[in-house]
């Protein structure tokens, strides 16, 4: 008999354990492992005669800074801006007070809709959505953008997740910030990327290198189709944050509904997300 209790208590415990596992705790058991792969290298010597110096500078200017200063010219195209752009329209583009504020264009208008009064050196968005994956998992996610110099914008973002377990309340809080760059610039169509950091805090508390890329594609008026992606490298794990959503703008506000996943460690996470917005 006495057997018998003892094996209904473990059991019973062994339930328990397993129902406290909730998503998040699982997620931020991941991202709390470190990188335990090593490496080793070995250590070799060698001895170069002046013929094999003289042929390896010669390959090198021949052959190899030609492919370097082609590949950076290439590079510099794609990431940043074309010959042939420099003088077309979306390298003297601006960005707008607010989204549609002239009734068509959307983040950027060209010149040809300059005016005293649309034109603005900078431009603060704020939006804030709540998520909910299920009965048991929700949250806020609050992301500031701070536009400026025609082309730029600095990025923050805080995003706070709660699950309800029968031991209590799981929280998971990461932080974002990043610096971006909008390498298309139309009054219909906007794309940016950028580098940026990432802190997971509770009991984590980790930075890791962050990338960040983000489309927005302004279809007609009122009405806009957001996408934007966040993968933070951290210790041996990582965390990937994607947004979708269509927004409905008004004037300086907005409203959206959409899906968000993120990808804690090895723990996915999907949610609906319903939100509003200002432009200042």
């Amino acid at each position: 008999m006495k057997f018998q209790n003892l094996a209904v208590l473990v059991l019973f415990l062994f339930s328990t354990l397993g129902f406290s596992q909730t998503r998040l705790s699982r997620a931020k058991q991941d991202l709390k492992k470190d990188n335990s792969s090593s490496s080793s290298y070995a250590n070799s010597s060698s001895s170069d005669d002046d013929d094999s110096d003289i042929w390896e500078i010669l390959l090198i200017e021949a052959f190899i800074e030609p492919v370097i200063y082609v590949g950076g010219f290439i590079s510099y195209g794609l990431l940043v801006e074309t010959e042939w752009e420099r003088e077309g329209q979306m390298h003297f583009a601006e960005f707008t007070p607010y989204p549609y504020a002239n009734g068509k264009a959307g983040n950027f208008m060209f010149e040809s809709d300059f005016t005293n009064e649309n034109l603005t050196p900078f431009r603060f968005d704020i939006n804030n959505s709540l998520v909910k994956a299920d009965s048991k998992l929700y949250g806020n996610h609050l992301n500031l953008d701070f536009r400026f110099e025609k082309r730029f914008s600095i990025n923050a973002g805080y995003l706070q997740l709660f699950e309800e377990s029968p031991t209590g309340t799981e929280s998971f809080s990461l932080f974002n910030a990043s610096f971006n760059y909008y390498r298309i610039r139309t009054p219909r169509f906007a794309l940016w990327y950028g580098p940026g950091v990432s802190y997971v805090a509770n009991d984590v508390n980790r930075f890791g290198f962050t990338l960040n890329v983000g489309a927005e594609w302004f279809i007609a008026n009122p009405i806009s189709l957001f996408a934007n992606h966040k993968h933070a490298f951290l210790g041996s794990n990582s965390v990937d944050i994607f947004e979708s959503r269509l927004k409905y703008h008004l004037n300086r506000y907005n409203i959206s509904g959409g899906y968000e996943h993120y990808q804690l460690g090895s723990v996915p996470v999907s949610n609906f997300a319903i939100g509003v917005g200002v432009v200042f």
